[in-house]
């Protein structure tokens, strides 16, 4: 009987076991800015077998470092890690930015200036003052000038629209713009809602004149000389309509002369389109007769 002998040769080959539970902790390196993309959050991965790879989208990385995410906005990005053995964990991060300070500008006068008397105040209030502070300030006027005072004081010197620009600094490598538009016009005028003719030399007449503090639309006296529309404006026209928008009067280069005519007491209303130098104005309201005995 023939004894065989069995040899069982096993070859052992290295395997590598994963441990797919991936987890990933992230770290914000850069807060950011209000209304500025330069946030940066880095990505740290525990389990599985490294290297480990990152995938951000469309998101921009480091260079050196693609566990780095740059230039992020404020808001939420998706991101993906793989192991060595392609396991994958699919998460996502919440990007903070610093906030920026609540501010409000206000000017004195108000919007529109007249450049009769174009000199004014700035002023900003920083109404999250209990948690931002506000570090530094610029004023820019539109008009070449600009200023670091906190409330500037302000001379424009020609009729325009001007675009100012307020930037303040907080965080101290943080800013915030805000825009404020002041309009320097030509005149402030004084037209008055109600005329009464009844021959008193008080308000007989239809007089638009320059405002004035010692001026109202109730005193204005007949045959007294104020400033007329045209030493403000290169031409005028002055049309006054009916309730039942018929018109019932027209004078081009209107002269602060007429007293309502023949019209009868009630309500009617005006329009004054004034051709400047430099701009045309439309003014518009209602004009009350009374006192006329017509």
């Amino acid at each position: 009987m023939n004894k065989y002998k069995f040899v069982l040769t096993i070859f052992l080959f290295p395997f590598l076991v994963s441990n797919a539970q991936l987890s990933i902790t992230f770290t914000q390196l850069n807060m950011g800015c209000s209304g500025v993309c330069d946030g940066q959050v880095k990505a740290t991965v525990s389990g599985g077998i490294a290297p480990y790879h990152f995938d951000w989208g469309s998101v921009s990385i480091n260079t050196n470092d693609s566990s780095v995410a740059i230039n992020l906005c404020e808001g939420r990005y998706n991101m993906s890690v793989y192991d060595a053995l392609n396991n994958r964990l699919d998460t996502s991060v919440y990007v903070k930015v610093y906030r920026a300070p609540n501010i409000e500008l206000s000017t004195d006068p108000e919007d529109p200036w007249y450049i009769q008397s174009p000199t004014g105040t700035f002023q900003f209030t920083n109404l999250s003052a209990d948690s931002i502070v506000v570090e530094g300030w610029k004023w820019d006027f539109g008009d070449g000038i600009t200023s670091f005072d906190i409330s500037p004081t302000h001379t424009f010197d020609h009729i325009a629209n001007f675009d100012i620009v307020f930037t303040a600094n907080y965080r101290t490598t943080c800013d915030t713009s805000l825009n404020l538009s002041i309009a320097v016009k030509t005149v402030r005028l004084l037209i008055p809602n109600i005329i009464t003719p009844n021959n008193d030399g008080v308000n007989d007449i239809f007089i638009i004149t320059q405002d004035s503090p010692s001026l109202t639309g109730s005193n204005l006296k007949a045959g007294s000389e104020y400033p007329k529309i045209n030493d403000f404006y290169k031409s005028n026209e002055l049309i006054i309509f009916n309730r039942w928008t018929q018109k019932v009067y027209e004078q081009k280069n209107y002269q602060n002369d007429w007293d309502g005519g023949n019209l009868k007491d009630g309500v009617y209303f005006y329009v004054l389109k004034c051709h400047g130098e430099f701009e045309d104005d439309t003014f518009k309201g209602s004009l009350t007769i009374m006192g006329s005995g017509k």
